[in-house]
């Protein structure tokens, strides 16, 4: 399985504030789109955004190796209706999920050479191995 966040653009920055009857249908058919998704098991999360900048919406999805991450945007009610939505698509190299599992997490201390507190929480897997620094003081040079 391969991972995407999905963030649905809304047409104007005002888009909460001034929705309109039509653009309320639309957003109520692009629930239930991406509810259907979520029933079929290919969307985890869906929701919006509370952003200050401006709302948005995000879902994360996940896709058999190979498959097209297009279709699901250009399927929904909103992008079908042209009425100035958009989606940018990004692949997530790893998704920890309590359903996928979080494979072998071990910490210890990184970068104890110049006195500077981190730890390294990892998982791996026969094919990748990732890491999360955190630092504990802002002087952590961690890579």
């Amino acid at each position: 399985m391969r991972y995407f966040l999905y963030r649905l653009n809304p047409p104007r920055p005002n888009f909460i504030s001034d929705i309109t009857p039509a653009e309320t249908n639309l957003m109520q058919a692009h629930g239930l789109y991406w509810h259907g998704l979520m029933a079929k098991g290919m969307v985890l999360a869906f929701g919006p955004v509370a952003d200050p900048k401006g709302v948005y919406g995000i879902a994360v999805v996940q896709l058999e190796e190979g498959a097209d991450t297009q279709p699901l945007a250009d399927n929904d009610p909103v992008i079908k209706a042209n009425a100035g939505f958009s989606f940018e698509i990004h692949p997530m190299p790893q998704l920890l999920h309590p359903s996928i599992g979080y494979g072998d997490v071990d910490s210890g201390m990184h970068n104890q050479s110049n006195g500077n507190d981190c730890f390294v929480i990892s998982r791996s897997n026969s094919q990748h191995q990732f890491g999360i620094i955190f630092a504990v003081n802002a002087a952590c040079a961690c890579v």
